[in-house]
Parts: structure tokens; sequence; C-alpha cells
């Protein structure tokens, strides 16, 4: 994305965009159904019809996705070999304890990040016993009013409180005794979601096919509705169920930096080089 739909630098779409000439391998992470209204020029769809696109795609050697569902849905539209593999995260120090959660004096719902989430979902969500706080970058302003004018949305934005910036320490902290909640418009791999694997932490969010990829098809805390959600969120024996299910969750072995490495090492892209 950084070179054919955002980047800067020399070469790069947005200064002197330069086609590649000779073999290369890239990375893809936009999933293929964002809205339109979505900042559009990052989908697949529109890098693979820029003429830098066309023009550098002769000399691919394979892309790189972060979901099964991507891979799929790319290999129908390249000829070019193409792998997924898991996104790597840290796992810290701090992880999410059921006593502090229920010890919380201000028990809180945290909508986390704004790459392709429903922004407004969270004011919509019908829980009685939470705080509120959406944890974003302070630029979603503008996709957060370009969401309200599509769908007419008219929120009572007093009911949410706004954190633009947390620390990591403060961020690990936040996790250990609140649940997150995100309901996704598409995705591939999901930072947010992988935090809350390594953390241990509860997570709502709809069960769309990249996130079961991480998160596995029995996971509790899916949701269809926002009704459904809220309804989850207030069951605390459900909410307990969730934390030992990420505890004991097997894709943990496989979010490493070590286990990334090895998966590019071994692929079918890394292998056809030596």
């Amino acid at each position: 994305e950084k070179k054919f739909a955002w980047g800067s630098d020399p070469g790069d779409c947005n200064n002197s965009p330069t086609a590649y000439t000779e073999p290369w391998i890239g990375f893809i992470h936009c999933p293929p159904y964002a809205p339109k209204w979505f900042q559009e020029h990052l989908s697949p769809q529109r890098i693979f019809e820029s003429q830098l696109w066309q023009e550098s795609i002769k000399y691919c050697q394979g892309l790189f996705c972060l979901s099964e569902d991507s891979r799929r849905w790319l290999q129908k539209q390249l000829d070019v070999p193409i792998v997924s593999v898991i996104h790597p995260t840290e796992t810290p120090d701090v992880t999410f304890s059921m006593d502090k959660f229920l010890a919380n004096p201000e028990p809180t719902i945290i909508q986390i990040g704004i790459w392709l989430r429903k922004m407004h979902s969270i004011y919509y969500l019908p829980v009685k016993n939470y705080k509120k706080v959406v944890l974003r970058k302070p630029y979603a302003g503008e996709m957060l009013h370009t969401e309200k004018q599509v769908f007419n949305l008219q929120p009572n934005y007093s009911y949410v409180q706004i954190v633009d910036y947390l620390p990591n320490d403060e961020y690990d902290e936040v996790l250990s005794k609140n649940i997150a909640y995100l309901e996704l418009y598409d995705t591939s791999a999901n930072n947010a979601i992988i935090e809350c694997i390594v953390r241990n932490t509860p997570v709502l969010v709809n069960p769309l096919p990249a996130v079961k990829e991480y998160l596995g098809e029995d996971y509790p805390l899916y949701f269809q509705s926002r009704q459904e959600a809220a309804a989850k969120a207030e069951d605390f024996a459900l909410i307990e169920e969730t934390h030992h299910y990420l505890q004991q969750h097997p894709i943990k072995e496989k979010l490493s930096n070590d286990y990334f490495l090895k998966s590019i090492v071994k692929s079918e892209i890394y292998q056809q080089l030596s």
C-alpha cells in the first residue's frame, strides 16, 4: 500500500511514482470489501487498477498477505504466488486479570482504533453497566464525520469518552481490567484482535472470516447484533469463560516474531528465490 496508495518517498505513488523494473516481493494488508467511502484509494481493487501497479506487476515474484480469507481473494485476482502468514505481535508483561476486572470501580468497554471500524457502533451499543470509551488516532474525526453523513447518523456524543493516545504501559493497564469492542466493515489481520489475544482480554467482535481465523470458530464473544453484544458484555460469567478461552488459545504460539520470520523463510515465495 505504501508504494502504490499512500507513500511519499521518492518513487512512491505520491512522489515521482516509478514502477518496479526488477524482481520484487510485497506485503498487502488491506482487505477487499471496505466501503467505497472509507479511503477507497487504499483498497486492492484501486491499487490493481493503477498504471504504477500495472507496470510493476510484471516483475512481482509474489505477495504475502495476513489471512487465508485475503489469500483466497487475491489468488482470484492475480497470477503470482500468494502466501498467507500470521501477523506477529509482542506479548506484554501485564495481561488481563478477572480479579482486576471485577474489582474495577468503573468497568469500561473500549472501542480500539479506526481502520475499517464501524466507528459510531459504540455510540449505539446499549450497555448499562459500562463506561464507553473510544481509543483512536487524533485524525479520526474526519472519518467519523464522513460515516455520520453517509448513514445519516444522529448519535449522542456525550455518552462516550474519546481518548486520542495512551502510552504503551497505560494501554496495557487499561486492557488488563476492561474489555474491548469492535464492529468491523472488513478485516484481514487486525491489530486490536491480536493485542487482545496475547493479553487474554475479552473482545466483542463480529465474526468476519479473517477474525475467525485468529480467534477460532468457537470464540464466545462473537455477536450478530449490538443488542447481542450488549447482553454478552453484561454476562460476567461469559466474560470469564472468554478470558479462559484466550488463555488457552493455541494461536498464541504463532504470534511471535520468530514464528513470523520462519513462516516467511518456509514459504513458496522465499524458497523459489534460493
